[in-house]
């Protein structure tokens, strides 16, 4: 499966360039390339105490903002900020570089496909589009497979309407509250990662990019930074389709300090970074059926990339 799918990122989402590079599959339109830092609180209840949790402490952070689908930001879509965590202490998953977790998020918080065969069903409808729209993301034989009703897949439609509510109701990075979507071990559990603002957005311009760049000239970005333990049976591990009811818990704070990233260097290497969920913690690693099929599509869009 993920063999399958990994070919159709490479020949209808990850088409090579005039130049002879490939972009990234998803998420290729950078916004912007930021550093921060993530404080890790100490009153997290000693149970939660694991990986990335076990103490209080600060680490640097290398943030990348981004469009999920599409560089026109006129058309609406997912955004995304996808974190490297550096400095963190424990054994690490796959072939992950020492001392770094990433957390990748979106602003909402399901997915397009519930599992593992809603993706593949997803990516074989979309294979051989020759250039992508908002016209032609939502195949209708994906969305209603047959003619029941019971049938169709209706959190596809929540999401493709959330996307739509998030475009007209706010288009600020400093304003989006961003979510994991998938779940992560914590323990012989699984929770989610959530970041939520907690600083007012200042920023002014016509563009996302121009507004957190104005926003950063101006006054630090910062986020709260929660988990969400899974606590309810109810709450499924391998249905993306789901918003989890479990409680969340305030862990930390994420801070992005006043700096200027509107400079060459910065997005050069922001584009040569991969943003791979399983290069983090064993104690978090990645569940479910889509993060499985992640750990192989991210690492052969890297290495297609020659990116680190």
């Amino acid at each position: 499966m993920a063999d399958e799918i990994s070919n159709i990122c490479s020949g209808t989402f990850q088409k090579i360039q005039s130049d002879g590079t490939y972009r990234r599959t998803f998420h290729a339109a950078l916004l912007a390339n930021v550093a921060g830092e993530l404080e890790i609180f100490p009153s997290i209840p000693d149970h939660y105490r694991l990986g990335l949790f076990l103490e209080a402490k600060k680490y640097p952070v290398t943030a990348r903002f981004s469009s999920s689908l599409f560089a026109n930001e006129n058309y609406p879509d997912a955004r995304g900020m996808a974190l490297k965590i550096h400095h963190v202490s424990g054994a690490v998953c796959d072939d992950a570089p020492e001392g770094e977790h990433t957390i990748v998020t979106i602003n909402q918080p399901t997915f397009i496909a519930q599992d593992a065969e809603d993706m593949l069903a997803y990516m074989r409808k979309m294979d051989g589009v020759k250039a992508l729209s908002p016209l032609n993301i939502a195949p209708p034989t994906y969305t209603f497979p047959s003619l029941n009703p019971a049938k169709a897949r209706w959190g596809f439609v929540k999401a493709m309407l959330y996307t739509l509510s998030q475009y007209f109701q706010r288009r600020d990075l400093a304003q989006y509250h961003y979510y994991s979507i998938s779940p992560y071990r914590l323990g012989e559990s699984a929770m989610k990662y959530e970041f939520r603002p907690a600083s007012q957005p200042v920023g002014k311009g016509r563009t996302l990019r121009e507004r957190l760049h104005s926003h950063l000239l101006q006054a630090p970005l910062e986020f709260d930074f929660f988990i969400q333990p899974k606590t309810l049976e109810t709450d499924l591990v391998d249905n993306l389709f789901q918003v989890w009811q479990s409680p969340t818990h305030l862990v930390g704070r994420l801070t992005f300090p006043v700096q200027d990233f509107l400079q060459a260097a910065l997005f050069e290497a922001g584009e040569q970074l991969s943003y791979n969920p399983w290069y983090c913690l064993e104690a978090h690693e990645p569940l479910g059926s889509i993060n499985a099929l992640r750990r192989e599509v991210y690492k052969n869009s890297a290495l297609r990339r020659g990116s680190y």
